[in-house]
């Protein structure tokens, strides 16, 4: 069987050495290094199919961005994930529009690396996952990315992202969460902890925009009531707040 191409380009030697630590005894990989973006094209002419780019999100000549953007109109195949060594909500919404398949920050946890890792190539070989090495503390199930549901109640965040351009800034997407996530360095996790940060931005907002009134919030959430009372409790959300704060006002 040919071995499944997988490119690091990372400016720093001990990121590399470490990706290389992980992946490179599986039989099924070939594994190649680089520091730069030139470099890294300069390796990627070598071979016709490539499964998987692991990139810096910095890199010398070129950001990461604009090379998965460049690479994706050659080979729209290809998975990436994307290293970065303090994550922001700027750049998570520029993964999320170009579809990146996971976004890890420094340092790496090599673990939950190489589950990612062969969760991308059973993705690019279109075979079904099997149970492999599970993130910290989860079950060992793997759920690839392209195959999360998007449920009722994040309709408007989907919404509100096709509307964000791609140099957005963290005020523009959301004004409470601050990304420091000690406890998960996974774009999976912090994808999650940026939609419930937006979600109770955006309720509080409805709410106080109409005095409180639930009826009137989620008609213009264009969500049931019976969802948007959901989407209160399970934020601790209590509109009467919104209403006492309103007569006060007034």
């Amino acid at each position: 069987m040919e071995p499944i191409q997988v490119l690091v380009i990372d400016p720093e030697q001990t990121t590399r050495d470490q990706v290389r630590a992980a992946l490179e005894l599986d039989g099924r990989i070939e594994l190649h290094l680089s520091s730069s973006a030139e470099g890294a094209k300069e390796v990627l002419i070598r071979k016709s199919r490539w499964a998987l780019i692991v990139l810096n999100v910095w890199l010398p000549g070129q950001d990461a961005f604009s090379f998965v953007q460049e690479w994706k109109q050659h080979d729209p195949k290809t998975q990436f994930i994307l290293l970065s060594q303090d994550a922001s909500k700027s750049e998570l919404v520029k993964a999320l529009r170009l579809g990146v398949a996971d976004y890890f920050e420094k340092p790496l946890a090599i673990a939950d690396l190489k589950h990612s890792v062969e969760t991308v190539v059973h993705r690019f070989k279109s075979v079904a996952p099997v149970i492999s090495l599970p993130r910290s503390g989860a079950t060992a199930q793997v759920i690839p990315a392209h195959q999360t549901e998007l449920t009722d109640s994040l309709v408007p965040v989907a919404q509100h992202l096709r509307l964000v351009s791609s140099d957005a800034s963290p005020e523009v997407v959301a004004s409470s969460g601050d990304f420091d996530a000690p406890e998960s360095q996974s774009y999976t996790h912090l994808k999650k902890k940026w939609i419930e940060s937006f979600e109770v931005d955006y309720l509080s907002q409805l709410l106080n925009q109409h005095a409180g009134n639930v009826s009137a919030a989620a008609r213009e959430a264009r969500l049931d009531r019976s969802n948007f009372l959901r989407l209160l409790r399970k934020y601790g959300l209590k509109a009467e707040v919104f209403r006492s704060s309103a007569k006060m006002a007034a």
